[in-house]
C-alpha cells in the first residue's frame, strides 16, 4: 500500500483503520487489477479499472465513526439486500460496521456486479435493475412535461396521449386540432396597409 494512504488512515484511530485495511484486502483481492487512487480532500481511496472517473469501481470513504464502500452509479445495480443506502439517484454506498460485513455474499456480488458492468461496457441506463432501466415500470403512464397534467407521451408516435382538453390534440413539434377545420394563416403582404 502507498505510503500517501497509510499517512491518511494514520489520521483514523485504530477502528477505522482496521476497517479500512480490511477493506483494501478484500477489494483488492477480489479484484487484482484493480489500482488504488487516494483523493485527501474527499477523505477516500478509489479503486479503479480505467482511466478517470468513468473507470473507477468503488472507493472506500472513511469518517471519524467508520467506512461506507461507495460504488459509482451503484443505483443502477440490483440490490436485493439492500445494503446500498444512500438518497442519490446515481452513487449509492455500503456502510461498512464490522470486518464481516466485507465478507457478506451481497456485498462481494455488489463489487462483481460493478467490475462486470465496467468490463462489458455496459451503458449505465441500460443496466438491468436500473432506476431508469426499464424507463419505467409502475403500470401507470409516465407524465411528460411537455404534455401537461395527466397526459403523457408516446415516444413512437411522437404526441401526447391520455385525456386533453377537449377539442385539442398536442403532437411533439406541431398542433394540431382534433375537431374542426385547421386554422389557416395569411401570407404577410409586407405593405403593412391591412
Amino acid at each position: 500500500m502507498d505510503e500517501a494512504i497509510r499517512a491518511l488512515l494514520d489520521r483514523y484511530d485504530a477502528r477505522v483503520r482496521e476497517l479500512a485495511l480490511a477493506a483494501d484486502r478484500v477489494i483488492t483481492g477480489r479484484v487484482p487489477a484493480l489500482r488504488r487512487e487516494l483523493d485527501t480532500s474527499a477523505r477516500l481511496i478509489g479503486y479503479a479499472l480505467g482511466p478517470g472517473y468513468a473507470g473507477t469501481i468503488c472507493t472506500v470513504l472513511l469518517s471519524k465513526t467508520g467506512i461506507k464502500v461507495g460504488i459509482p452509479r451503484g443505483a443502477s445495480l440490483l440490490d436485493p439486500e439492500g445494503l446500498l443506502g444512500g438518497s442519490g439517484t446515481v452513487h449509492r454506498s455500503v456502510t461498512i460496521r464490522a470486518v464481516e460485513d466485507l465478507e457478506r455474499a451481497a456485498f462481494l456480488a455488489l463489487l462483481d456486479a460493478a467490475v462486470a458492468r465496467y468490463r462489458d461496457g455496459v451503458p449505465v441506463s441500460r443496466v438491468e435493475g436500473s432506476l431508469r432501466w426499464p424507463p419505467h415500470t409502475s403500470g401507470q403512464p409516465r407524465r411528460d412535461r411537455r404534455c401537461g397534467a395527466g397526459r403523457s407521451f408516446d415516444k413512437l408516435r411522437m404526441t401526447c396521449v391520455g385525456s386533453a382538453a377537449v377539442g385539442e390534440d398536442r403532437s411533439y413539434g406541431e398542433r394540431r386540432f382534433a375537431s374542426g377545420p385547421s386554422p389557416t394563416l395569411t401570407p404577410y403582404s409586407g405593405s403593412g396597409s391591412e
